[in-house]
């Protein structure tokens, strides 16, 4: 089961949506001096046994990696901030940052200004993927995100009795 949380930002740009996958191994960002310009998102498809190169907005600005230590840690959520680009006269998503399992946190990309976010799964599940809105940036960004079964649950009997035997 996955849950969607988001999305947060802008109402510009195209509309983008990579789905759910197995989970995120690498995360490429992008920033110029006004904002987000770009994400890239290695995804590992256990199911399909491969991996997947998915890329949103315009690769400009500053460009940096972020590798996750899969399949010892995982995002579990999506931080940052997004405000009115007066230049653009459009709300666009101004810094990201990425928590994971272990206790790390990614650099930040881009500079915080504006309104600050924090996506997060209500049940605590890793990242399986992005949502959001696009086009020379990134104007709005939404995540999916596992959700944690409590496993196995013993179930109580009912009926069964010994009727026409």
């Amino acid at each position: 089961m996955f849950e969607k949380v988001g999305p947060v930002g802008g109402d510009k740009g195209s509309p983008f949506d990579d789905g759910v996958s197995t989970d995120v191994m690498k995360v490429t960002v992008a920033a110029d001096e006004f904002s987000i310009t770009y994400i890239e998102v290695l995804y590992a498809n256990e199911k399909e046994g491969r991996a997947e190169i998915v890329s949103h907005g315009t690769k400009r600005g500053e460009i940096k990696e972020f590798l996750v230590a899969y399949p010892k840690e995982n995002i579990i959520s999506v931080g940052g901030s997004y405000d009115h680009i007066f230049t653009y006269d459009t709300t666009l998503i101004t810094s990201l940052y990425f928590e994971l399992s272990t206790g790390r946190t990614s650099p930040k990309f881009g500079k915080t200004s504006g309104t600050e976010f924090l996506l997060k799964g209500e049940s605590g599940g890793k990242l399986v993927g992005f949502f959001g809105r696009s086009g020379q940036a990134i104007d709005a960004i939404g995540a999916y995100f596992e959700t944690k079964s409590d496993g196995p649950q013993k179930l109580e009997s009912h009926g069964g009795g010994n009727e026409g035997a």
